[in-house]
């Protein structure tokens, strides 16, 4: 067997972990370069529509006696929220179709695809993505107000909707059936591997963003209002924190793309179904899918029609 194809083995979450970083860092550029076409403009609309709010409700919060006041932030900030929540997930949806095609075509043949190629591919499957990025976006957004619990079960459950529908050309009910079916049994590694690429990376960017902007600040004296002054600069660093999470958003997609094949070689053997096909044995389906790389669809080929 060629070395790309025996990428498909078994990988514990630190392996997962660390070949994700890999894949981040041979094309850093250009998935930052995607992060933030894609996430650029949801992520500064979020920001528009839940700042005013946000920064009048903590000032509210510091008033005594003003209940009515209070009620009325709250609730401008609850609305603003369920707007501008949305378009950032719908953002996020999308970037898991390019990423899933670069993880694909690294997993079957080794190479590093250009992220812009990936992304010209996933616009075969622009309808379907768009309605999941549709519903992804509203259930998430929705539970996030119930309970914060509640979203990260669906963010678990939902790991591999677009990477199923990329991958595997489903529809968008078979893709989230085909999701938990993959997690069913996986729940705690899925969840593990979220967690520990968006923990991880996400405490390097508040430590060391947190540090800049202390030592900037401190040289910034306050002025008359040291209260609306001390928000807004709080504003300020949570805007900042938004926009360099856009950086680390592809390792996270990644790292679960990878995890996708790692549950199909241990469920169904797709690392078997791979040896196959580099020993010529034929097969009457696509184990990777319709968009795989053309070296890999001639491999398919040359072994189907030789024997």
């Amino acid at each position: 067997m060629n070395a790309p194809l025996a990428k498909l083995l078994p990988r514990t979450v630190w392996d997962i972990a660390d070949d994700a970083l890999d894949l981040y860092r041979a094309r850093f550029f250009p998935l930052c370069g995607l992060s933030a076409l894609l996430l650029g403009i949801p992520t500064i609309l979020f920001l528009v529509l839940i700042a005013p709010p946000l920064r009048q409700l903590i000032l509210t919060s510091n008033l005594v006696g003003n209940s009515s006041a209070l009620d009325t932030s709250i609730w401008n900030f609850m609305a603003a929220s369920l707007i501008a929540t949305p378009l950032f997930w719908m953002g996020r949806t999308f970037l898991d179709a390019p990423l899933a095609i670069v993880v694909s075509e690294y997993v079957t043949t080794g190479a590093y695809i250009s992220p812009w190629e990936a992304l010209r591919r996933s616009f075969k499957h622009i309808r379907p993505l768009l309605g999941t990025a549709i519903v992804v976006a509203f259930a998430i957004t929705l539970s996030s107000v119930v309970t914060g619990i509640l979203s990260f079960v669906f963010l678990t459950l939902w790991a591999f909707v677009v990477t199923a529908m990329i991958l595997e050309s489903k529809s968008i009910g078979a893709a989230f059936k085909r999701s938990s079916s993959l997690t069913s049994g996986n729940f705690g590694r899925t969840l593990g591997v979220i967690l520990l690429v968006q923990i991880g990376l996400s405490a390097v960017i508040v430590i060391s963003l947190t540090l800049a902007l202390v030592t900037i600040f401190s040289l910034i004296p306050m002025g008359n209002d040291p209260t609306r002054e001390g928000v807004d600069r709080f504003l300020i660093g949570i805007a900042l924190l938004m926009l360099s999470s856009i950086m680390i958003l592809p390792l996270e997609g990644i790292a679960r793309s990878l995890l996708y094949f790692d549950i199909r070689v241990r469920r169904e053997g797709l690392d078997v179904v791979a040896q196959a096909i580099e020993q010529d044995y034929p097969l009457l389906d696509d184990p990777f899918g319709d968009i795989t790389s053309e070296e890999a669809r001639q491999r398919q080929l040359k072994a189907s029609t030789r024997k």
